[in-house]
């Protein structure tokens, strides 16, 4: 398993938001979209999210994971958090998601 830092999490993101061909180089999990379903959380705005919009903050978690920050879609007090692991070949996967307080 490769151990991607911040800055290298955060350059391959780039690099998917700005991909023409960004559709196979990530894969959202079952996990992520039966945590989705259960939240009440789109799975188009997450995908309009991952491929096309800025996070609003990148953190890392583990290795290879990190949380990446988005606006909630309906609560103005809530963030939309992904997590997502990065594989060897830079493929972007969506390991679950959920939303929590705005933090200052």
């Amino acid at each position: 398993m490769v151990r991607y830092s911040f800055r290298e999490g955060d350059k391959i993101l780039q690099k998917l938001i700005q991909s023409n061909n960004n559709e196979k180089n990530y894969e959202l999990s079952s996990h992520l979209k039966s945590r989705a379903k259960l939240r009440k959380i789109n799975l188009s705005y997450i995908k309009k999210m991952l491929l096309n919009e800025e996070p609003i903050g990148v953190l890392s978690s583990r290795k290879n994971r990190f949380k990446i920050y988005y606006p909630s879609e309906h609560h103005s007090n809530l963030d939309l958090i992904i997590v997502i692991a990065i594989d060897k070949d830079e493929k972007i996967t969506g390991v679950t998601t959920y939303e929590d307080k705005k933090n200052k």
